[in-house]
């Protein structure tokens, strides 16, 4: 389920950017390939665990977006805000991926529409947030991410992700494991 879950859009999207880059900026080109070195081998060193840390998500977030980015440009930012102390809790690998990625499918990024995601937390749970701006185009989702996403959670933890819309808000709240208590299943 897991190596199923990068898309196999991103990789082709990806190739398209590293193509396009590769005459314009070669020094551009060569960062992208590190970066899109760096979530392949997170990949695979992760695909077997049934967790990861907050900080290792957050590594893998930051090299993740710097791909989207080059495609987005500054139409798509983020922010981070959260205290340091939480980095060692845990969560199902990739979980921000499939977040971010469910963020950039399905709202507008553009120019006179930048899409800004907030990460921040509260109580033990991750809070990812975006303004909705539907595409108008949109393909239909079949929400299979949150739903596999969901399941990951339900092999480790009894707490759920949620998922909801508030104040014209999509908000992802993504449970934080602290693997020296028992609010675990997997240990």
């Amino acid at each position: 389920m897991l190596k199923s879950q990068i898309n196999p859009h991103f990789m082709f999207n990806s190739l398209n950017v590293l193509s396009g880059l590769i005459e314009k900026d070669v020094k551009k080109a060569q960062e992208f390939i590190d970066e899109f070195s760096q979530i392949y081998r997170y990949v695979l060193e992760t695909v077997e665990q049934p967790t990861s840390t907050l900080g290792k998500e957050l590594d893998f977030l930051r090299s993740y977006l710097f791909l989207q980015q080059m495609r987005y440009g500054e139409d798509l930012t983020w922010s981070v805000n959260l205290p340091a102390g939480i980095l060692g809790r845990e969560m199902p690998p990739l979980s921000l991926q499939v977040v971010l990625e469910n963020a950039i499918k399905h709202n507008i990024v553009n120019h006179s529409k930048p899409l800004h995601i907030d990460i921040t937390g509260e109580a033990g749970v991750l809070v990812v947030s975006n303004r909705l701006q539907p595409k108008i185009s949109a393909p239909a989702s079949t929400g299979l991410g949150l739903k596999n996403l969901t399941r990951r959670y339900s092999l480790i933890t009894e707490r759920p992700p949620q998922f909801t819309v508030e104040n014209d808000h999509y908000i992802a709240r993504l449970p934080l494991i602290n693997p020296e208590s028992d609010d675990s299943t997997y240990n």
